[in-house]
């Protein structure tokens, strides 16, 4: 009879020790928010919109972010988000160079690209600190200043 009031007194002892791990307050790290899923396929488009192809780099790549061309304190006094990207950037003079940021038709004189091609005068390439745009977003950026930088859907 001993032997087993101890092993009973032993058994809920542990139920009640392991019961009382859970009750206390727990640290959970949420997991960080999926991108969104681009709206289009990423190609290289002959006729690219300016909402579902060049805004959506813009997105996607952070430059929307707090620290970059958010609406509070844009670099270079340049707003890139949705509804004020268009103009902010067509037809309006850069202030490091004496060009359009967008000049319709002429992608070559269009500072946007300059900057983020790397063929400016002054300051580094955007997008500042992280990799270069690639061959897709480069095209389609191209594409739709040579098509006249149309600010459509």
């Amino acid at each position: 009879m001993k032997w087993s009031v101890r092993w009973l007194t032993l058994g809920l002892g542990s139920v009640f020790v392991l019961t009382g791990c859970g009750e206390g307050p727990v640290a959970v790290t949420p997991d960080p928010p999926e991108p969104a899923p681009p709206v289009r396929p990423r190609i290289l488009r002959d006729q690219p919109s300016f909402a579902q192809d060049v805004q959506e780099i813009f997105l996607r790549r952070g430059c929307v972010s707090a620290g970059c061309h958010a609406t509070a304190e844009p670099q270079g006094g340049l707003v890139l988000s949705s509804g004020r990207a268009y103009g902010a950037l067509v037809r309006v003079r850069a202030r490091a160079e004496d060009f359009q940021l967008v000049a319709p038709g002429d992608p070559d004189v269009s500072y946007l690209l300059m900057r983020l091609e790397g063929r400016q005068r002054v300051g580094g390439r955007m997008p500042l600190g992280q990799t270069p745009l690639d061959a897709i977003d480069l095209g389609n950026l191209r594409n739709w200043i040579l098509n006249g930088a149309e600010n459509n859907e």
